[in-house]
């Protein structure tokens, strides 16, 4: 990778930067007294152009939908290699993988809501190739690095769990495991690209991203009283913390503890373990833990050239849309402008 390439698109991306809303600016949206008046103030950001084609005041989903879309595609455009925003971007088909997967395999219902629009296929032609529905010569994409047949690959390992009832722990059991099959598949693919494009530096974020992930089972895994054996089915590979050696430390404390010392995540770890052990509501931690790693991410803004700061935009995009819709689902349901806040994730800048 010639970090030199990226002089260009990182320098357009700086002046994007400029466009994201603030803390300060996500908290007047909160204090909003309407959803009507939330929707006018975005009209003089860079949702302005979508907010105006709304058909109703409760179809902001779609306008914050097709905004990121579109940034999407921008940051791809002007990317000397795109791969690296398309990487990215799968993770939004292997969500989708889960909704087919789950419908096929499990027979639990789809809404379209639990579609994401924002990946590099369409989830209705997905679905179709996945179940075999389209020919190869019918298939009219890029090559996303075959990001397709390892969505097919992954589909067909997904059948394991078709008679799978989940024993004692039932359904949602089995609906754990086929996502953790899934997130290794995608986390897996994207590394592979990274290291196929000579984008090591992003397979950093990859990693904590993964563990942090993982950490998350963790605790949640000691809520339900799920047992090690189980976690090992659902632990994924690629952190900086082996699932071998989470798998050991899970029942134990300070074994926990001591494998993310030193982490980025240290004291969530100690503070996670603390409330599971008190049976204590993780839904705070849980936020923690989302401002946490976009604490990591924020450091793609320190470089000067190369792929991270378009990496660190899509993310900072993808949780700037996540916070609109929390104010704005909340205006709608009239929920007060401090519990909307509080509910706020870290903005990107």
């Amino acid at each position: 990778m010639d970090e030199y390439s990226w002089a260009s698109a990182v320098g357009r991306i700086r002046i994007l930067e400029k466009r994201f809303l603030s803390r300060a600016e996500l908290e007047q949206l909160a204090a909003s007294a309407s959803l009507e008046s939330a929707l006018a103030a975005l009209r003089d950001t860079t949702y302005g152009p979508y907010i105006a084609k709304m058909r109703g005041i409760e179809s902001y989903d779609d306008a914050l939908r097709e905004s990121l879309a579109a940034e999407y595609d921008l940051i791809s455009r002007m990317a000397p290699e795109p791969m690296v925003i398309a990487a990215f971007r799968g993770r939004h088909d292997f969500h989708n993988l889960k909704v087919i997967a789950k419908n096929q395999r499990m027979g639990m219902p789809v809404q379209e809501e639990a579609f994401s629009l924002i990946g590099n296929f369409d989830p209705g032609q997905l679905k179709l190739w996945l179940q075999g529905g389209l020919a190869a010569s019918e298939e009219k994409r890029p090559r996303k690095d075959d990001e397709l047949s390892v969505l097919r690959e992954t589909y067909e390992a997904t059948a394991e769990f078709e008679q799978d009832d989940g024993g004692d722990y039932g359904p949602a059991l089995v609906a754990l495991r086929m996502d953790a099959l899934i997130d290794r598949a995608y986390y897996a693919w994207f590394v592979r690209v990274m290291k196929r494009h000579g984008y090591d530096s992003l397979i950093t974020y990859a990693e904590h991203e993964v563990d942090l992930i993982n950490l998350r089972m963790s605790l949640r895994g000691r809520k339900q009283g799920l047992d090690a054996k189980i976690m090992a089915s659902v632990f994924l590979p690629g952190g900086t913390i082996a699932a071998l050696d989470l798998t050991e430390a899970y029942s134990r404390d300070e074994a926990l503890k001591e494998l993310f010392k030193s982490s980025p995540f240290e004291s969530l770890a100690i503070q996670g373990i603390k409330l599971t052990a008190e049976r204590a509501s993780l839904t705070s931690w849980e936020k923690a833990c989302d401002d946490a790693l976009m604490n990591v991410i924020k450091r793609a803004r320190l470089s000067p050239m190369g792929p991270e700061p378009a990496y660190g935009y899509v993310y900072g995009r993808e949780i700037e849309t996540r916070n609109l819709r929390v104010i704005l689902s909340g205006k709608l349901s009239q929920v007060s402008a401090r519990e909307i806040s509080e509910r706020l994730r870290e903005p990107y800048v």
